[in-house]
């Protein structure tokens, strides 16, 4: 059944007084920010060696598979999410075309990967010229796209292995990809054991 117009109207009238009765209950804090933004360093935005912050490097990669892996800032780049989630998250993307919501958690699971890169994509580079985003440091942060991304993504996957929607060449693939991440990394780390 179509709703009334007066249904409508109402509907519309609930949704902008509960907008402007959040407005109204953030001013508190929102009003001191807005006035204190002028007296404080990012006023101007930061430079840009500044935004981007401490980058993911190649070695520390590994610690996604690895949580060992000495890196500096640990802090800042939360990479090791667990072998387990990593499985069960690939095991989800394998069910990527039946929900949408799979990708667009692999898509912000992507978009925090590629700002803690740093400058090797041309992701910070754009985010830099975004407005009012440039008063933002240390772009490593967004690793928690990652980590929340892909604990969702392995929630799907769980989800999958329930309905046992999951194929058995799904978790393979899955178990195969870490695996062999697992294998290479090890054989990097004894190669290299100085990087």
């Amino acid at each position: 059944r179509i709703p009334s117009p007066q249904f409508r109207l109402r509907w519309l009238g609930a949704t902008a007084a509960m907008f402007a009765l959040g407005i109204l209950m953030s001013a508190v804090k929102a009003l001191p920010l807005i006035e204190a933004r002028t007296l404080v360093i990012r006023s101007a935005g930061l430079t840009f060696t500044r935004f981007v912050g401490p980058s993911l490097t190649a070695p520390q990669a590994f610690s996604f598979v690895f949580p060992t892996i000495l890196h500096g800032p640990t802090t800042e780049l939360p990479t090791y999410v667990g072998i387990a989630t990593l499985l069960l998250a690939l095991i989800a993307l394998s069910r990527v075309r039946t929900d949408w919501r799979i990708a667009f958690w692999l898509v912000m699971a992507l978009v925090g990967i590629g700002m803690a890169l740093g400058t090797s994509t041309p992701l910070v580079t754009l985010a830099y010229y975004v407005p009012l985003y440039s008063w933002f440091r240390n772009l490593s942060r967004h690793m928690f796209l990652f980590a929340f991304g892909f604990s969702v993504l392995a929630g799907y996957g769980v989800a999958a292995m329930q309905r046992r929607e999951a194929s058995p060449r799904a978790v393979r693939v899955a178990v195969g990809v870490v695996a062999l991440a697992m294998l290479v990394g090890a054989l990097l780390i004894r190669a290299y054991p100085a990087s």
